[in-house]
């Protein structure tokens, strides 16, 4: 059989995974530019305070600086830690951040929608690569027996899936923490 239909959808999930990378590592960088500021800002050189809050006339802020803070210090944390390394669907900060992902529907988890064979969120909702390898079969990107290179092949598009579904969740998380804080620090 042919392979080369399997190395497309293989370079593929490699190049989402590349971006997610790029795209948590510049989340990472503006994150902790923005918590090391604020904290300056807020505890070490208070200046003049320019939120709504105080605009109005709130003198204790302290709560929502807090909150502001703690969710930019979370934003950073998050992505930094999709950014280190995890070489199996197994990891535990993979499969972490996958369950997150399923139980506030970032991804699809839904039994009842038809998956993709080549985006890395669906491939990474079947629960093994066998049942990958039978979607594969069923729409007729592999055909008859596979060869054991070809079999690697199928467990590596499932591994890599996994981890760019977990980088996608942590990338999602972060950016909505950041907002979180950027609203809670700009505008409370």
């Amino acid at each position: 059989m042919n392979n080369s239909n399997l190395l497309n959808i293989w370079r593929e999930i490699g190049a989402y995974l590349r971006f997610a990378d790029a795209k948590n590592g510049v989340l990472f960088g503006l994150s902790a530019t923005l918590a090391s500021s604020y904290y300056s800002y807020v505890y070490i050189e208070p200046g003049v305070s320019w939120n709504v809050l105080t605009i109005l006339g709130v003198k204790d802020t302290a709560a929502a600086e807090f909150l502001a803070l703690s969710l930019f210090c979370a934003a950073t944390l998050v992505s930094a830690v999709s950014v280190f390394p995890a070489l199996s669907k197994h990891n535990v900060r993979v499969r972490i951040f996958n369950r997150i992902g399923k139980s506030l529907k970032i991804t699809t988890s839904d039994d009842s929608v038809e998956r993709s064979a080549y985006f890395f969120s669906d491939v990474a909702a079947f629960p093994t690569s066998k049942a990958y390898e039978e979607k594969l079969r069923d729409s007729s990107i592999i055909a008859g027996e596979i060869s054991d290179g070809e079999k690697d092949i199928v467990e590596q598009i499932y591994v890599l899936s996994n981890i760019a579904s977990s980088k996608y969740i942590q990338f999602v998380l972060s950016t909505v923490f950041l907002g979180l804080a950027a609203v809670i620090a700009f505008f409370l």
